[in-house]
């Protein structure tokens, strides 16, 4: 978000794999493996984050890159 204040052109976003989040096989973040620890799975909202970009992606502000 802060890219797109000062971008006139959209912003290329990497280093994201919202599909497979929870699943154990495949790395949650570009740069580790952490994920939430139990009784924290929500604390950040992932879905909202997810459909928040998504929505910038089909309005053409951002390209989403795994």
């Amino acid at each position: 978000l802060f890219a797109l204040s000062f971008c006139r052109k959209g912003v290329d976003v990497y280093g994201y794999s919202f599909e497979n989040y929870f699943d154990p096989n495949e790395r949650p973040h570009y740069y580790d493996w952490e994920r939430p620890k139990p009784g924290r799975e929500h604390v950040h909202p992932f879905e909202k984050e997810r459909a928040l970009y998504l929505t910038l992606q089909d309005a053409g502000l951002v390209s989403l890159h795994s």
